[in-house]
C-alpha cells in the first residue's frame, strides 16, 4: 500500500473538513512526512498508523476521521485525505467519513 503512496511526494494536498493546504515533503517505506503551509511544522505519520487506516477501511467498508484520531494519532486529518488518494475511496464531510468500495479489475 505505501508503494502507492510514493506518487504524493511533493505535492499538495487540503484536509476534507478545513481545507487546510498541506504538503507531503516525503514518502518512505517507514513513514509520511507532511507540513500544513499554516505551520510549516513538519509532521511524520507512520507506516504503522496508514496500514492501519487502511486496513479498517478495506475491512469495513468504511471509516471515520473520529475512528482515526480515537486509535490514538493527532494526525487524523491527514491520515484521512492521504488515504483519499488510493483507488476505490471517496469520502464526505461533516463528519469526515471514508468509503472504500474494491475496484473492479
Amino acid at each position: 500500500m505505501m508503494e502507492k503512496l510514493f506518487g504524493l511526494k511533493g505535492k499538495t494536498l487540503s484536509t476534507l473538513a478545513r481545507a487546510k493546504k498541506f504538503d507531503v515533503l516525503k514518502v518512505d517505506e517507514k513513514k509520511i512526512l507532511v507540513v500544513p503551509q499554516s505551520t510549516n511544522f513538519e509532521r511524520p505519520i507512520s507506516k504503522n498508523r496508514i496500514e492501519w487506516a487502511w486496513n479498517e477501511l478495506r475491512t469495513k467498508g468504511e471509516l471515520t476521521q473520529q475512528e482515526i484520531f480515537l486509535s490514538g494519532t493527532v494526525n487524523s486529518a491527514y491520515i484521512a485525505t492521504i488515504l483519499t488518494q488510493l483507488l476505490g475511496v471517496t469520502y464526505k464531510t461533516k463528519p469526515v467519513r471514508l468509503y472504500y468500495n474494491k475496484p473492479e479489475d
